[in-house]
């Protein structure tokens, strides 16, 4: 970890300014931008129930679930639903929306669902 304010500089890049205004200048074969996330509580998801998670707590457990459903077809549920799917756990995306991933373009957003297989 490295401490700081950072930006995009050229050529895969990213420039770190720490508290006493020096520059560190890192370099990467890819740069991956996580701007973090607060998981929603609405009041009627029933939280307090030890089989129910959110994005934060979801890490907390002790053994995987052989199946599991994800509510949420956007950037973090999406994310969840691939890592625990890779890990062999069965897993049900759920979303109100008409399309996973609507922060994509409409045709990687239907190449992904594609690329789901319905549970069986």
């Amino acid at each position: 970890m490295v401490p700081g304010e950072g930006r995009l500089g050229p050529d895969l890049t990213v420039v770190v300014r720490d508290d006493d205004g020096d520059e560190r200048i890192l370099r990467a074969g890819v740069i991956l931008i996580a701007t973090g996330s607060h998981p929603l509580h609405p009041p009627e998801v029933p939280f307090e129930d030890p089989d129910v998670h959110d994005s934060e707590t979801v890490l907390a457990m002790e053994r995987l679930p052989s199946e599991m459903m994800v509510v949420g077809g956007g950037p973090v549920g999406s994310e969840y639903a691939s890592i625990f799917a890779a890990l062999g756990v069965r897993v049900t995306l759920v979303d109100r929306g008409q399309r996973l991933l609507p922060v994509l373009d409409a045709e990687v957003s239907s190449g992904l669902s594609g690329s789901w297989v319905a549970p069986g």
